[in-house]
């Protein structure tokens, strides 16, 4: 479920249209090979740099709120 709200709270970030292209980009760079966490948030904040406003050091603040931090943090208010 974290990583669900992680992906919402970057959506709420970038749009939707830039999460798709990131997720697409990273599927295409990685199908049938390992890939890690990390490998995603970087392809979300190469998306996020080159595609929106939204500083790359945006993104890299929600991961550990949502990924590594223990609990559940308070969910985004939706638009």
């Amino acid at each position: 479920m974290k990583g669900a709200f992680f992906l919402r709270s970057v959506e709420l970030k970038i749009g939707r249209a830039a999460l798709d292209r990131a997720l697409a980009l990273f599927h295409a760079k990685h199908v049938n090979k390992a890939a890690r966490m990390r490998d995603l948030i970087d392809a979300i904040k190469n998306e996020a740099a080159t595609s929106t406003a939204v500083e790359p050091d945006d993104i890299e603040a929600l991961a550990p709120t949502w990924l590594r931090g223990t609990g559940m943090p308070t969910l985004p208010p939706m638009p």
